[in-house]
């Protein structure tokens, strides 16, 4: 085998690995396109019948009326479908995508995500990834068939988040005499599947399931009417109770506290008025106790408390302390001081200002204080 068929084996190798992917890849995502043309039509019926229900539609307009007459109408509800569909049962982890094999080499490598299956021309309409950020608010727009469009198996990995029960549908009203210039529904997954338990295919939802869906959400709408009313009661309750307790505890606190002038003076700061509160504060105590104190001051302690033995020499040359030096004259002074706080006791006796002042005037009765110190002495 010569260069040449050495090279258009290989070329013909790539196609056929270029090939098994496509099949592979068509594989992939046909369950998903179908899942997404299954639900799609169904979630536009029960959007075209709340708007019908809620009465924001012209009186008289049906589903039908909708579809056939009314395409502008029916082009922006199809569009809020695949919002739902993309919002509720699409898993982020089948959303995402690298491309590859593509004849556009500037498109290869380029990861996206998938937004909606466009059933005419047989491709997704995808967003790539940008510097700016992804999806429809920052990312690139464009059309891409299924077989190119490689799965990140990665993402697979990750757990996806609790899809919400309901999407609220809010968009520009379309019809050229309408009053509402805004139309809106809240899509409800429960009663969306509980409807189409009983109608599999949305070309079987008639009548009897236009009243299915009627019952169903004007039962959730009064649940959901006396549910508001008792929150709104127990806020309102809540309110009340709270201004009572600020208006009950503003009241103690004025009548605890009296105003003070220093909070109330312009000229100063707010540290500096209580600064010189605190000075005031200290000042009036310190009178009040200076005029308590006026006159009785302290004058001393019995036993005197002393460290060099110094109350042995303070009764020498007294009678009443002769017998102490001539009955031991061998004793230590330290073995003679403490005979003589022996003979006082250990209690202490403190004399001060009053009890001198009862001294002076005659007849006046004398402070315990003053005949401990008599006794003991």
């Amino acid at each position: 085998m010569d260069q040449k068929d050495r090279k258009q084996q290989r070329h013909f190798d790539l196609q056929e690995r270029i090939h098994q992917n496509f099949i592979s890849r068509e594989r992939y995502w046909d369950p998903i396109i179908a899942k997404e043309l299954s639900i799609l039509p169904g979630i536009a019926w029960f959007i075209q019948a709340e708007l019908i229900r809620t009465g924001q539609l012209p009186k008289g307009t049906t589903i039908s009326d909708i579809n056939n007459v009314h395409h502008a109408l029916r082009d922006c509800i199809a569009e809020k479908a695949v919002d739902v569909f993309n919002a509720v049962y699409r898993p982020r982890t089948k959303e995402r995508f690298t491309v590859l094999d593509n004849q556009n080499r500037q498109l290869v490598q380029r990861i996206g995500s998938v937004h909606s299956y466009e059933r005419g021309r047989q491709s997704y309409l995808c967003y790539l990834d940008t510097s700016k950020g992804s999806g429809p608010a920052c990312g690139q727009a464009c059309y891409l068939k299924p077989r190119f469009l490689e799965p990140l198996y990665l993402n697979r990995l990750r757990k996806d988040h609790k899809k919400p029960q309901e999407h609220t549908i809010i968009f520009h009203n379309p019809l050229p005499t309408a009053t509402e210039q805004q139309l809106s529904a809240i899509f409800k997954k429960q009663v969306f599947e509980n409807v189409t338990r009983l109608w599999k295919h949305p070309e079987e939802m008639g009548q009897a399931s236009y009243d299915f869906l009627v019952c169903s959400m004007n039962q959730i709408d009064s649940f959901e009417e006396v549910r508001q009313a008792a929150l709104d009661n127990t806020e309102s309750e809540f309110r009340k109770r709270m201004d009572r307790l600020i208006d009950r505890a503003s009241s103690d606190r004025v009548a605890k506290h009296r105003s003070r002038s220093y909070r109330n003076m312009p000229s100063e700061s707010a540290a500096q008025q209580l600064k010189a509160a605190q000075s005031v504060e200290r000042e009036r105590l310190a009178a009040k106790m200076k005029q308590a104190n006026l006159g009785n001051c302290h004058m001393f302690t019995m036993p005197f408390a002393t460290t060099d033995e110094s109350i042995y020499d303070a009764g020498h040359g007294l009678n009443e302390f002769d017998h102490e030096y001539n009955t031991h004259p061998d004793d230590d002074r330290r073995h003679a001081e403490f005979k003589i706080l022996t003979s006082m006791g250990t209690k202490p006796v403190v004399i001060n200002g009053n009890s001198v002042d009862l001294l002076k005037p005659p007849g006046e009765h004398l402070d315990n204080n003053v005949v401990d110190l008599c006794l003991k002495w």
